[in-house]
């Protein structure tokens, strides 16, 4: 399978604030949107696939390009929202069911049974909370297959301790005199691997790129 603009990129933009097609599966940098998930649960047989996305505030978006009509549903791979507020969560799978947690609670197991256009992918509405979603892709019998998730702390992690301390520079010279390889190795390397273990857990089983 071929799709022209799989892939970000600069001109045909259309309109501002936009500077290129953006109607697509990968950024700039080749990272995979939500979306490209969807792709591959629908062309990898050979292994199991799950993914999580988020539906954008702002909602789908088309536009008739060239007498098509093209577009896509926004959807964001974080877990990062207002408490309270209501969230549609898509899970892109091959597998014949998924289950969603949010803090360990199941929010219940639905088929992926969908036809046409809704293939492979599983909507749920779910009330926001800080702290971890889950999905795991289950087999017809109920065996976990893969999993994934995404989290937002609950508690800061600070990345400076006090021995750490930066040297005092004023407001005036600071931004042309702050040593930056002092930043960057004042950040110990522990730390940063907490932040990254606490915003996305992931299965040795997950599909992988």
């Amino acid at each position: 399978m071929a799709y022209w603009g799989s892939i970000e990129y600069w001109g045909e933009s259309n309109g501002w604030p936009k500077k290129g097609w953006n109607y697509s599966f990968f950024s700039h940098t080749l990272e995979p949107y939500p979306t490209a998930w969807l792709v591959k649960s629908a062309f990898c047989e050979d292994e199991p696939v799950v993914r999580l996305g988020v539906l954008d505030a702002k909602g789908s978006e088309s536009i008739s390009w060239n007498d098509i009509q093209v577009g896509q549903t926004s959807l964001l791979s974080h877990w990062k929202f207002t408490a309270g507020s209501k969230q549609r969560v898509y899970v892109f799978t091959n597998a014949p069911q998924a289950e969603l947690f949010m803090n360990g609670k199941s929010l219940g197991t639905k088929p992926n049974n969908g036809t046409g256009n809704m293939q492979h992918f599983i909507t749920w509405d779910v009330d926001y909370q800080p702290g971890t979603l889950l999905v795991l892709a289950l087999d017809a019998n109920g065996n976990e297959l893969a999993r994934r998730a995404a989290s937002f702390p609950t508690t800061m992690v600070s990345l400076l301790s006090a021995s750490m301390a930066l040297p005092h520079y004023s407001p005036s010279t600071m931004a042309t005199t702050i040593p930056m390889n002092f930043l960057l190795a004042s950040i110990p390397r522990r730390c940063v691997a907490d932040v990254c273990r606490s915003s996305c857990a992931v299965s040795a089983k997950q599909a992988r790129w």
